[in-house]
């Protein structure tokens, strides 16, 4: 199980979630732009797997695939099975996630009671799985070792997984309706740090784009990997500046998946942003200043 399998998975979601807003899906010819702004798919899903759900019908236009309408179809002759079971399996499911995760209010699992209980979740997971069809996680996905509808039962055989689905029935699940982190795509934010060299903030210009930053600056523009290397950190080395490599290198890291996998403001994404600006600022400040006098080193 990998990331490619696990995100094409919840595209195949959002499809199967349009197809029950309208059933005439296969019939729709689709731009490019509608696929962001009608079936939320992400700028990274249109270039990377366009072809997997669409062939191109005129010029510029796309219909989704037989294939996979067939198999929507199938997902929702699975959904007509139980919906109109819903309410009862919903009333259900609740009570016995609560009794689960009362077995671990104590330092002591209680064994007992999950293993008497966890069995009648797996199954009312697995039926309320295809009324929902829940949006998760590409990594919880990838946790599991299997797509939710290839392996329902085994799927949900872990209580972080019927966590999930307790979200999902009390609305606090996934949107399929959004595109997450391209709210704050391609936008120009500013990244200021000291340098000892220059006696004062030197400013650089950042964005995030769906492949990784790009940076620009007076002396070096260009591409810049997720984890900041690339040109920021060969300005910053170019300018003798001191700074944790590799603190840096995993702040960027975390900050450009949590910025595309979440709806993360742009203002937010620009204070994180700077924040790690103000971290090199302050080591590179630290560093010339706390250095032995007779070393000389920086």
């Amino acid at each position: 199980m990998n990331y490619e399998d696990a995100r094409k998975r919840n595209l195949m979601v959002k499809l199967f979630k349009k197809y029950l807003e309208d059933s005439k899906l296969d019939t729709l010819e689709f731009e490019k732009r509608d696929m962001a702004s009608i079936l939320y798919f992400k700028q990274a899903d249109i270039n990377s797997y366009i072809l997997d759900f669409f062939k191109e019908s005129s010029k510029e236009k796309f219909k989704i695939k037989d294939d996979c309408m067939e198999y929507i179809i199938i997902l929702k002759s699975k959904y007509d099975m139980y919906i109109a079971q819903n309410e009862a399996l919903k009333e259900e499911y609740i009570k016995l996630y609560n009794i689960l995760k009362s077995c671990f209010d104590t330092f002591t699992i209680d064994d007992k009671t999950y293993n008497e209980n966890i069995g009648k979740a797996i199954d009312l997971a697995t039926k309320l799985h295809h009324i929902y069809m829940p949006i998760y996680s590409e990594q919880m996905i990838i946790n599991r070792g299997c797509l939710p509808e290839d392996e329902t039962s085994n799927y949900y055989n872990h209580f972080h997984a019927i966590e999930d689905m307790y979200y999902e029935l009390i609305g606090s699940g996934k949107s399929w309706k959004s595109v997450e982190g391209d709210i704050n795509l391609d936008k120009d934010m500013n990244f200021k740090v000291y340098t000892v060299r220059w006696g004062h903030e030197d400013n650089y210009t950042i964005r995030r784009t769906y492949e990784g930053w790009d940076v620009r600056h007076i002396s070096m523009n260009g591409k810049t990997e997720k984890n900041g290397t690339g040109a920021l950190e060969n300005n910053l080395d170019h300018d003798s500046v001191c700074y944790p490599k590799e603190g840096i290198e995993y702040a960027f890291e975390t900050l450009w998946q949590e910025a595309d996998t979440t709806s993360m403001s742009f203002e937010e994404l620009q204070s994180r942003i700077q924040d790690i600006a103000d971290w090199i600022s302050e080591v590179e400040k630290a560093t010339h200043k706390y250095q032995p006098n007779w070393c000389l080193y920086y």
